[in-house]
């Protein structure tokens, strides 16, 4: 399973950082290229990218038949 946590700036990020130790390493989807630098700094993966848009989602989901929590 992959977990998506999507927000336009670094909320979730700053709230939930540590998430990355768990078994399920969220995906973090935002808007800035600078904050998706930071997110990989500290471990995290990340994509940036307009949250409205759908090329985002397609890169996020690798496979198209994974289970997804968002």
């Amino acid at each position: 399973m992959r977990c998506l946590f999507v927000c336009a700036d670094d909320f979730l990020w700053r709230l939930a950082a540590d998430l990355a130790e768990t078994r399920l390493a969220p995906l973090w989807l935002v808007e800035q290229p600078r904050l998706r630098a930071r997110i990989q700094e500290h471990g995290g993966e990340a994509l940036a990218g307009r949250l409205d848009g759908e090329a985002l989602y397609r890169r996020a989901f690798r496979s198209g038949h994974e289970p997804v929590l968002v």
